[in-house]
């Protein structure tokens, strides 16, 4: 019995299109990133504006609102004069943070 060997043969790609998919596949890459980063930051765009325009229109109410308000009634005083005695309480002493011992040759006093 005399066995058949089969060959098979693979086409093997050539240097050529290996680097038209390397390209392809980098290009893809790209792109996704690409649009990724677009989409994030349109987004932080959108929250952007929708916070700038919610404080916008907060800044609107609020005006409307202080112009349909009445105007707060006010008290008139008339002063009139009282005396007042300051007292200030402490606790502690009063001794100095640091002491110096000085001496001279000669005693006596200086004189103007």
């Amino acid at each position: 019995m005399a066995s058949r060997l089969q060959l098979v043969s693979f086409d093997m790609p050539t240097i050529d299109e290996i680097e038209i998919a390397s390209r392809r596949r980098t290009l893809w890459i790209a792109r996704t990133v690409a649009l990724a980063v677009s989409a994030g930051m349109a987004a932080w765009l959108g929250v952007r504006v929708k916070a700038a325009s919610a404080a916008r229109h907060a800044i609107r109410d609020e005006a409307e609102s202080a112009k349909a308000a009445p105007p707060a009634s006010a008290r008139v005083v008339h002063p009139e004069p009282d005396t007042w005695e300051a007292v200030v309480a402490i606790e502690g002493s009063l001794l100095p943070a640091r002491e110096a011992d000085l001496g001279f040759r000669a005693g006596g006093r200086l004189g103007a």
